[in-house]
């Protein structure tokens, strides 16, 4: 009787440990994924600063920028809308023809609504109303980030993707 409560119980306990050893296996695997996402990030941060940098003139640097940053965070589109005095306007892109930009900040108002709401959020693209003129290139998935200085908006970073990949919470 005696043998065949300790089996029980050993048997209860190596069950036990086995399921904590589970677990900790998968926060393991999962604190490895987080760590290769954030690492990839601080290198693509390092690089968008690198070339921050190195270029001369005001308009090659926000190019460059907003290239390094739809590269960054594996996005179809990019979309650096800066203030001016009419309100915002496309500065920098990618992934739009420059053909297809709008030349008036009422062509930018839907985004700029949106952002007034929610001053950076991700979104499905079914979950917020966008211009025809972006509409026509089938996004999927959207991130954006109200930019300020000091208590200032300048602009807005508008991020999307075609595929069906949502943005995370912790890019």
């Amino acid at each position: 009787m005696a043998v065949d409560g300790c089996q029980r119980s050993c048997g209860a306990e190596l069950e036990h440990l086995s399921d904590q050893n589970s677990a900790l296996r998968e926060r393991l695997l999962g604190m490895e994924q987080y760590t290769a996402r954030a690492l990839m990030r601080a290198t693509r941060l390092s690089q968008v600063i690198a070339v921050l940098g190195n270029v001369s003139d005001l308009e090659s640097t926000i190019g460059r920028a907003t290239v390094e940053l739809a590269e960054l965070f594996s996005s179809d589109i990019a979309l650096l809308l800066l203030e001016s005095s009419d309100g915002l306007r496309v500065d920098g892109h990618w992934g739009v023809k420059a053909t297809d930009l709008p030349t008036a900040a009422r062509d930018l108002r839907e985004i700029e609504a949106a952002a007034a709401e929610r001053p950076f959020g991700i979104a499905s693209a079914d979950e917020v109303e966008l211009p025809s003129w972006l509409a026509g290139y089938g996004p999927r998935q959207l991130a954006w980030a109200s930019l300020g200085a000091g208590k200032r908006s300048v602009g807005l970073l508008l991020l999307i993707r075609r595929a069906d990949e949502p943005f995370e919470d912790d890019e």
